[in-house]
């Protein structure tokens, strides 16, 4: 079932609510007076079909199942619904299509080749953005962009639940797409294939990866696929693979980057010297994190020793017995509640207040943990990122000295004992001047189908062990 809806005078007396996406973009435009049209078109997902039925099915029916090997993953990922031909006869009108689930949640909104796609329009989907938290992906592929627009889409973003933003074919001329990653938001997968990206703006996208930033702690998917990318924005992705821990997909398919920038990324992902910023900065986050935690635990204390204050004087006015409350004295230090060993067991405020603080403020969190770091002669290394798992370099300038790097790294992470994540599961390497019949590739070839087989073995153990405990229960 499908619903057209045009931006046309007086559409209705009614002001539609912005819940309403279809009539509420095209309605604001036309109180707005906005110099564009819009036609926004409703459909409804398809259901769930398993990926090997549909194989199986093209199979029965003898349809040549011939699979060009491009240089941007992200085609495959995101498929865009195609409207009828009669929709692209105006090419000066705007077309939205809006996804809804089977129960009528809006959950995409897709701009299909508009001609132009304004300020003005990204504001009112902003206003529609609040009421609809089940949106969870904004397709803006083959649209021209400004500077202004991507600032507005920046904008939305921390007030949505959006996790999937494609901005593929849609080059700004000002390359602002670092903006994109500046605030919080739950974005997890970024595509940027065919956006004019080099040097420079893969600098500014990469600083905003690097471990505390927002971005990165959310986004794992991230595709610069076809841009114009070489060693310099390449070295940058490497630096902040150093303490991101969140980046677990990494296509720069279509770039031009050599072994330098390679090198560089393969680098971080095995033992690794830090340097004395970093260890400044670690000691920094540590010291914050403690002095956030006595905060948040001193506030703690004083709302319990207020509450106990509270209920004893209700008590003593009520002539009820009084209930004898081992607790401290209000001008005895805090930090006196402590012992050696930890919070004292005599004193039951103190120890329900770092119960508190522990739950509100969580886990110390850190790239660079004793659990991640080891010391050779003097100095601290760390062990490497073992959460990036894909890696895509096809169609580069990659040499034969990439290949033994890469071997180095693969024979490193399958001889790591105890790793975080998984490590490297697939490198994509085709498209670049390498040597026909390479041991080292070959190599690499088998130790990660040992790799993909192994963490296949433990998500089923897991698994096994998860219906047992829920038979036991």
């Amino acid at each position: 079932m499908t619903d057209l809806y045009l931006s046309e005078p007086r559409l209705s007396t009614l002001c539609p609510s912005p819940a309403d996406v279809a009539r509420f973009v095209p309605f604001a435009c036309n109180q707005l007076q906005a110099p564009f049209m819009v036609k926004v078109l409703v459909k409804t997902q398809d259901e769930y079909v398993s990926k090997t039925e549909e194989k199986n099915r093209k199979m029965n029916k003898f349809k040549p199942a011939i699979q060009h090997n491009t240089s941007n993953e992200s085609q495959s990922k995101v498929s865009v619904p195609t409207p009828p031909l009669n929709v692209y006869a105006d090419r000066h009108v705007i077309l939205i299509i809006a996804m809804t689930d089977v129960v009528g949640h809006l959950v995409e909104l897709i701009f299909c080749r508009c001609p132009d796609i304004p300020r003005l329009l990204i504001k009112i989907i902003g206003m529609c953005v609040p009421f609809h938290p089940y949106l969870n992906k904004l397709t803006l592929r083959w649209g021209p962009l400004t500077g202004p627009t991507l600032y507005e889409v920046a904008k939305l973003m921390p007030l949505s639940n959006i996790t999937e933003l494609n901005l593929d074919d849609s080059p700004v001329a000002e390359c602002n797409y670092y903006m994109l990653l500046v605030e919080e938001t739950r974005l997890r997968y970024l595509s940027l294939g065919r956006c004019n990206i080099d040097d420079n703006n893969c600098v500014l996208i990469a600083s905003k990866l690097i471990h505390p930033l927002p971005a990165a702690r959310t986004l794992v998917i991230l595709s610069l696929a076809s841009n114009f990318i070489s060693d310099v924005g390449a070295c940058a992705l490497g630096e902040a693979l150093r303490s991101n821990r969140s980046l677990q997909y990494l296509n720069l398919s279509g770039n031009q980057i050599g072994h330098t920038g390679a090198a560089s990324i393969l680098s971080s992902l095995m033992e690794f010297p830090l340097t004395c910023d970093e260890l400044v900065t670690k000691r920094q986050r540590l010291m914050k994190y403690f002095k956030t935690k006595q905060e948040v635990y001193a506030k703690c204390y004083k709302e319990l020793m207020t509450t106990l204050e509270r209920s004893h004087d209700e008590y003593s006015r009520s002539g009820k017995r009084k209930t004898i409350v081992a607790t401290r004295g209000k001008k005895s230090s805090i930090t006196s509640a402590f012992t050696t060993t930890g919070i004292s067991t005599f004193d039951p405020i103190a120890l329900r207040a770092e119960l508190m603080s522990a739950e509100l403020v969580g886990n110390y969190t850190d790239p660079f943990t004793t659990e991640e770091t080891v010391c050779h002669d003097n100095h601290v290394h760390c062990v490497g990122n073992t959460t990036l798992c894909y890696l895509n370099l096809e169609y580069n300038q990659l040499s034969y000295l990439s290949t033994v790097k890469l071997l180095e790294v693969v024979k490193y992470q399958s001889q790591l004992a105890q790793k975080a994540a998984a490590g490297l599961l697939r490198v994509q390497l085709a498209g670049n001047p390498l040597p026909i019949g390479c041991y080292e590739l070959d190599t690499v070839q088998d130790l990660l189908d040992k790799a993909v087989l192994c963490r296949i073995s433990k998500q089923q153990k897991r698994s096994e062990r998860s219906v047992r405990s829920v038979k036991s229960k």
